[in-house]
């Protein structure tokens, strides 16, 4: 059996085609940066068009005991290895399937109305004190001039787990419609990864939302 990674890295090597738009990029590198001043959090910022990854560690890093706060590393992949390596064998495996499903749905509607929603999760990640705890997850994707699909994603890890609330809120913003494209695209995903019976992953808890962008004529 093909693992889910696997499929997942090479839908990705799929969009590299070389092209680097320096502008582009470096509007989503801000818009990384500012996630990771703001919430703390450690901010990924992937082009899949180049093979590489922008880091952006917030003062959650240190919960990890990755990297500096308040720094930037840049990887010649857009895998970060070093994160995942801390994220616990189950979720690792539950978060590729999940993003996976989310790459494939986004990609299935050749429309940029899909790129106003992102995937949420919660994983659970060890930090440098050996034991593991809950972080929230979110991934975003953007598409890029001249090329069609998804050409940068955005990694967010925040620390804590989020308000049952505000994930209950979150779900209910998910239309039937949309409902109905999530579950086809994650049943074609668990058939694939399925093998006599038996699937790992079978228990999946995330979310697809829509973020909001600002309106037009709202003042900075």
């Amino acid at each position: 059996m093909v693992e889910i990674d696997d499929r997942l890295s090479k839908k990705f090597h799929q969009q590299m085609d070389g092209v680097y738009a320096q502008d582009e990029e470096h509007r989503l590198c801000l818009a990384a940066q500012s996630y990771a001043i703001c919430e703390k959090s450690i901010a990924v910022l992937s082009n899949l068009r180049t093979d590489k990854s922008h880091i952006f560690f917030g003062e959650s890093c240190e919960i990890l005991g990755l990297g500096k706060s308040h720094t930037t590393q840049t990887v010649d992949s857009v895998w970060e290895e070093e994160i995942f390596n801390r994220i616990h064998p189950d979720d690792w495996k539950k978060r590729c399937l999940q993003e996976l499903t989310f790459f494939r749905l986004v990609s299935s509607f050749h429309s940029k109305e899909m790129f106003s929603w992102y995937l949420e999760n919660t994983m659970r990640m060890c930090g440098k004190d050996g034991e593991y705890h809950y972080w929230r997850h979110r991934i975003f994707y953007f598409s890029g001039n001249g090329q069609q699909g998804v050409s940068y994603a955005l990694c967010l890890y925040k620390h804590g787990l989020q308000r049952k609330q505000d994930s209950a809120k979150q779900r209910s913003n998910i239309n039937s419609t949309m409902k109905k494209y999530i579950f086809i695209a994650m049943a074609a995903v668990m058939t694939a990864a399925c093998t006599n019976k038996k699937c790992f992953g079978a228990r999946i808890d995330f979310s697809i939302n829509r973020h909001h962008p600002r309106p037009k004529n709202a003042v900075l």
